[in-house]
């Protein structure tokens, strides 16, 4: 029987481009994550089922290969830290970070789209009833977790401004720091993934990712992955959403004051250069404190 460790796994946050590095690992031959689905929930929402359960998510792992996962719903669990790091202490953490009002607006959005805030729920509104949008931002107090249990060389900080900017360079990093040859990227990882898009019927939005999150929960991921051939989101969605500056300025200055200090301890305690989301924020006219 092929031995099977869980070697890395890239945590998020939340829209921080994580759906583009699943699809980049599943390029790389040198690399397993499951194939079915890309996030197990494993650690954080179904523990209970075993360590067996988990690995059965993986079976064209090949001996030698990284095995690995996907996951930014772990990035602010209290318990997945702790547990992943009980099954390989040496495990590689993967951390993106993406400029946090963008971030925010990003997820606010993809809410919306799900049908999990009404579409007259507002931005401001959003972050002071919906814990998971504000609490998904707090980087270093999230980081924190991580970092008390893995060594500071195995807990891997990457900036999706890199992956938007330059994708070939942020695959080449990832890779040097999962050990393995950079051999470029497949051109279709040139483009956009993961693009917000905006329900003609929020109703129906909403049904549909019900309907999708109870198959999943029953671990029928072959039925969401035909549906999603059938084009049914494509049905269902529009390709962008009809506003860019849907945010006023000042919903986003008060969301930057929120988690200011948290941003701080970024640059204070873990050392990070943050000079390129100092710049946004200026280009934004947004004021950080």
């Amino acid at each position: 029987m092929i031995e099977k460790r869980l070697d890395f796994v890239a945590v998020g946050s939340f829209k921080t481009g994580t759906t583009w590095i699943y699809n980049y690992l599943q390029f790389l031959p040198e690399v397993c994550v499951p194939s079915k689905v890309k996030e197990t929930f494993f650690f954080d929402r179904k523990y209970y089922k075993g360590i067996e359960f988990y690995f059965s998510h993986f079976p064209d792992y090949k001996q030698g290969q990284l095995m690995g996962e996907v996951a930014p719903s772990y990035f602010h669990s209290e318990k997945a830290p702790f547990r992943i790091h009980q099954l390989n202490h040496q495990c590689k953490i993967i951390v993106t970070l993406r400029e946090p009002t963008d971030r925010l607006v990003s997820y606010y959005l993809h809410m919306l789209q799900r049908g999990d805030i009404s579409k007259t729920t507002s931005f401001r509104e959003a972050i002071d009833k919906k814990n998971i949008l504000f609490n998904s931002s707090r980087y270093y107090y999230h980081l924190s977790r991580w970092l008390n249990l893995f060594s500071k060389n195995n807990v891997i900080i990457l900036f999706y401004e890199t992956l938007k900017n330059n994708p070939k360079e942020f695959a080449s990093e990832l890779c040097f720091q999962l050990g393995i040859e950079f051999r470029g990227i497949p051109p279709i990882l040139n483009q956009r993934v993961n693009e917000g898009k905006v329900p003609v019927n929020y109703t129906l939005a909403k049904s549909l990712y019900q309907g999708i999150r109870l198959l999943r929960s029953h671990e029928l991921h072959s039925l969401v992955n035909f549906g999603k051939n059938l084009g049914l989101q494509k049905l269902l969605f529009r390709r962008k959403y009809p506003d860019d500056n849907i945010i006023k300025t000042e919903d986003l200055n008060y969301a930057l004051a929120l988690i200011s200090d948290d941003i701080k301890m970024l640059e204070k305690s873990l050392g990070l250069d943050l000079s390129i989301w100092r710049d946004s924020w200026n280009r934004k006219g947004l004021t950080f404190l």
